[in-house]
């Protein structure tokens, strides 16, 4: 039922999507994460409320996320895998140590990029956690910065005020300059990277909001 379903929600978005017009911005930075390691991989960061916009506009290459093992999660992977989307299950308190060290082996070893909500699964909202920089440090990979903003959508009255894409605006894909984690830190370090990225994606949403605005 759960694949049926994920099917459907699938098949629902990919024909909402074709009405979208992308518009990459940045993808020098692309580039720049992509030739910085042998494993041509990175860390991709975006904020939970632009998941959406963020999982269709990275069809062009396979990503692997890490997903709740619980029945939502279940929903989410039917659909997502839709668009090319690799996974890994686990949470905080079902398996999400092993799930990380499969996600890392999978941007280390096979050069798949990972993707993360770096204020998922719960919030706070814009907030970073600590796993980001933790697979980013131990991957030697970088972490891109992605915002993807569309013109026109609808915002949710949840947590982290999810924002879907109405039909035919605009999605702006801007990558900020990537994120180099040094593989050996200290704690207190994990916060200046974590404040470094939230800057990064504040900076470039408040740029083409004034950009959009005139």
């Amino acid at each position: 039922m759960d694949k049926f379903l994920g099917f459907l929600i699938a098949l629902f978005l990919k024909t909402i999507a074709l009405s979208y017009r992308l518009k990459f911005v940045n993808l020098s930075y692309r580039e720049e994460a992509e030739n910085s390691n042998k494993a041509k991989s990175y860390v991709l960061a975006f904020w939970h409320q632009n998941i959406l916009s963020s999982v269709i506009s990275q069809n062009h290459r396979k990503h692997v996320a890490i997903v709740s093992a619980s029945k939502d999660g279940d929903l989410a992977v039917n659909v997502a895998r839709q668009f090319g989307y690799n996974f890994v299950r686990g949470s905080s308190s079902r398996g999400g140590g092993e799930a990380m060290l499969k996600m890392i082996h999978k941007i280390k070893e096979e050069g798949i990029p990972g993707g993360i909500t770096i204020d998922g699964p719960r919030g706070p909202s814009h907030e970073v956690k600590r796993g980001v920089i933790e697979i980013a440090k131990l991957t030697q990979t970088p972490i891109l910065p992605l915002l993807a903003y569309p013109e026109k959508f609808w915002s949710f009255k949840s947590w982290d005020k999810f924002r879907f894409p109405r039909p035919f605006t605009k999605i702006h894909i801007i990558y900020g300059k990537p994120i180099f984690v040094p593989e050996h830190i200290e704690k207190d370090d994990f916060d200046f990277y974590a404040q470094t990225l939230k800057e990064s994606l504040t900076q470039l949403e408040d740029e083409i909001i004034k950009k959009i605005r005139g």
